[in-house]
């Protein structure tokens, strides 16, 4: 770990070289489950081509190995350095619950550098932010994430704690983050969807939690500029009162998702195994 944090202190031209000869071997050297990154594309675009296939998960192993070193990078990049290269364009959209001191939750995906995203929302945002996350197995691997993510002021909470940490802090304004296109675990609840094509599992707790606290669900939509900057547009996904019964928000959040995916296929983390089962026959 050490090593990475030395790293880190180098310029980000020099970490983007280092970048470009692990493009090289992510893909073609040693490639990092190809086979998972075509299947879920070909089913995902079933109109494309092979050699349009192939183009996009080009794109995808050069921008993955982008965010690995820029995550390297969130070690030691200052607060002001990273607050020009993640730019909110409509922070503007927040306001009418920060004068109500009215926490929210967002949800955003893994689309271009979800790391930077939540060092960058801290860095804009005029409240604490916590963000939920399913710990690491590696113990040294989740302590080095858990530093990194709550460098300006986050706070990680664990997936098993977030109810309880949510309940704890109703009085404060605060932030509830969640990347919530992982895939649930097969005997957990889930909300199947259409999406990208196919059967898809979604995990339901933001649903819960926002039906339990009554906030109000932010959608955070992060697009890349160009190497190492990234703007990031804020929307309104949901706000109570809420449905009792369905998925509404889960559903409108896999609406939004896709439709970025399909504007910038290369920016989503194709290489997670997001369809490990099919749908069972009555659900």
């Amino acid at each position: 770990m050490w090593l990475l944090k030395l790293l880190s202190f180098f310029p980000l031209w020099f970490l983007y070289r280092l970048s470009d000869i692990l493009y090289l071997f992510i893909c073609y050297l040693t490639p990092y489950r190809k086979p998972v990154v075509l299947e879920h594309l070909r089913r995902s675009f079933p109109d494309k081509t092979d050699k349009e296939i192939t183009q996009i998960a080009k794109k995808f192993y050069r921008n993955i190995a982008d965010v690995l070193v820029e995550t390297i990078k969130a070690m030691s990049i200052s607060e002001q350095a990273l607050k020009q290269r993640v730019v909110f364009t409509n922070p503007e959209v927040l306001q009418p619950w920060i004068e109500q001191q009215q926490s929210m939750i967002f949800m955003a995906a893994h689309q271009c550098n979800w790391e930077w995203l939540l060092l960058g929302s801290c860095a804009h945002f005029p409240f604490p932010l916590d963000a939920v996350y399913k710990p690491l197995h590696y113990t040294p691997g989740d302590s080095l994430m858990y530093e990194i993510r709550a460098r300006f002021g986050a706070r990680p909470i664990a997936i098993k704690d977030t109810l309880m940490e949510i309940m704890k802090r109703r009085s404060e304004l605060r932030g509830f983050a969640l990347l919530a296109d992982q895939s649930p675990l097969e005997d957990e609840e889930k909300c199947w969807t259409q999406f990208l094509h196919q059967d898809t599992p979604f995990p339901v707790g933001a649903e819960k939690i926002a039906r339990l606290t009554k906030y109000p669900v932010v959608f955070v939509n992060m697009q890349r500029v160009k190497r190492g900057y990234y703007e990031v547009t804020l929307s309104l996904l949901a706000e109570p009162p809420y449905a009792k019964t369905g998925y509404p928000i889960i559903e409108a959040y896999a609406a939004a998702v896709e439709q970025h995916i399909l504007e910038h296929p290369e920016d989503w983390l194709w290489s997670y195994r997001k369809w490990k089962y099919k749908k069972p026959v009555y659900s």
